[in-house]
């Protein structure tokens, strides 16, 4: 009995040396995975390591293992997260300025005034309010921070320089921000996202921060964001790995681990695609890649600071 049972690892291998690999695509209209929720959610369900397939076109290639037998499986991916944004020749270290917009971009100044004429390269008036309908936009502040509105996104914009100090005070309302926070020799900052429910709060670092109707949610890709509650108490902290994964913290928190990875999908899945919308610098270099033209000095500075993110994408056989 001994003797035959040693010899069955030996025919699987040898079985699996002789099969194809095995083709995977992706599962239409499923939403992008945190992996330790699909180790939490589906433990029977393999996760297929970026080292361990080939990708053509939408097609996955697996070298056979025991990982490729069931029918569905996961595979790791890695994503672009928002790429800088090049802030306009009208910014200063102490203004604040149009970087991208829509046409449907609402610009309310302090005293109550509509910015009908606003362009990319207008200043906008500390104390604005921005709204955001059906496409996004983006304002760069003192030259250094980067303010992305998703879209349906309503804000008002602080800013407080001094000596030495910056102090930023985004109002969040309703929709979700990216906030890219900069740093810059001798200079202090204090960087807040505030919403109706919480405080995110950084110092240099890049994060989502969501007003949701019932929940405050904060995304983090690189560094580490404190949250706070409404008076200024930190309840939180959130903070990126090396692991490349997303972090997220929510408040209140959704205590079913199945409804909370559900939020989880949800909410990265609406993130990639908004990136997937707004990287057009990143798009347009990956075009030129692919057709195998030599890349400016500018476009290999981008590649290499574009953030990348680990996901997970469900997907099924085809053979």
């Amino acid at each position: 009995m001994n003797l035959l049972l040693a010899f069955v690892p030996i025919l699987f291998v040898n079985s699996l040396q002789a099969l194809p690999p095995a083709a995977y695509e992706p599962i239409p209209d499923t939403p992008f995975w945190l992996e330790a929720d699909v180790a939490q959610q589906f433990p029977a369900e393999p996760i297929i390591r970026e080292t361990d397939y080939l990708k053509n076109g939408s097609i996955y290639f697996v070298s056979p293992s025991d990982k490729t037998q069931p029918e569905v499986a996961w595979i790791e991916a890695t994503g672009q997260w928002l790429e800088p944004r090049k802030a306009p020749a009208s910014a200063t270290d102490d203004n604040i300025v149009i970087t991208s917009k829509g046409s449907d971009l609402i610009i309310t100044t302090p005293d109550g005034k509509r910015m009908d004429a606003a362009a990319i390269g207008s200043v906008v008036p500390v104390g604005s309010s921005l709204q955001s309908k059906d496409t996004w936009a983006a304002i760069t502040l003192c030259n250094m921070n980067t303010l992305h509105l998703m879209p349906n996104t309503k804000v008002k914009v602080g800013m407080k320089t001094e000596t030495g100090k910056l102090s930023t005070a985004i109002s969040l309302e309703s929709g979700g921000v990216f906030s890219k926070v900069g740093k810059r020799a001798g200079l202090t900052q204090d960087y807040r996202v505030q919403t109706p429910l919480g405080i995110a709060a950084a110092r240099g670092t890049d994060y989502v921060t969501l007003a949701l109707p019932t929940r405050m949610e904060v995304w983090i890709a690189e560094g580490k964001v404190d949250v706070l509650d409404l008076k200024g108490t930190k309840i939180g902290e959130v903070a990126a790995s090396d692991d490349k994964a997303l972090k997220v913290l929510r408040t209140p928190a959704i205590l079913d681990p199945k409804e909370n990875a559900a939020a989880n999908a949800a909410i990265m899945t609406a993130a990639f695609r908004f990136v997937g919308q707004t990287n057009i610098a990143n798009q347009s270099i990956h075009t030129k890649q692919q057709q195998k033209q030599e890349l400016t000095l500018e476009e290999q500075y981008l590649l290499k600071n574009t953030i990348l993110v680990k996901y997970l994408v469900k997907v099924r056989k085809t053979n």
